[in-house]
């Protein structure tokens, strides 16, 4: 099943800690068009202040300038700074919930990552499909209802 998997990266809180480094799992059939506004939402709730929320509010062209990477693609791209949200379509998402322990595997395969690497150039592949596995404590992946 392919799925878009928002992750919290970097050295900050949240994205510092396995339970809370997932933000959001959706649908695969989204485009990227209607995740990045939920992208948006997710970080600015959790990140930014009220002062921010308000300065912002009515500035989407500012946002968008501050705070999107020039290095995104329709299938993966990064939102905010440290922490930063990294949304990418990912494929065979399955969650195994081990209540005896209080844990639940996350494990997906990454997409190949292609870059056209000269002008007028064909993609190369620079980062080969590859699979990859969390864990984390049983409960919310919302940190702020923990009071992470």
């Amino acid at each position: 099943m392919k799925a878009w998997l928002l992750t919290w990266e970097g050295t900050a809180n949240p994205a510092d800690s396995d339970d809370y480094k997932i933000a959001a799992i959706l649908s695969g059939r989204l485009g990227s068009g209607s995740v990045k506004p939920i992208v948006d939402a997710i970080y600015t709730r959790c990140i930014w202040t009220a002062t921010d929320l308000v300065y912002f509010a009515h500035k989407p062209r500012d946002r968008e300038e501050q705070f999107w990477h020039s290095h995104n693609q329709s299938d993966r791209f990064f939102y905010g700074y440290n922490p930063c949200i990294f949304a990418r379509l990912v494929k065979d998402i399955v969650v195994r919930k081990d209540e005896e322990m209080l844990v639940e595997r996350v494990t997906w395969t990454e997409l190949p990552y292609f870059r056209i690497e000269e002008q007028g150039g064909m993609p190369v592949e620079v980062e080969p499909a590859s699979p990859r596995e969390l864990t984390r404590t049983l409960k919310a992946v919302a940190a702020d209802i923990h009071g992470h």
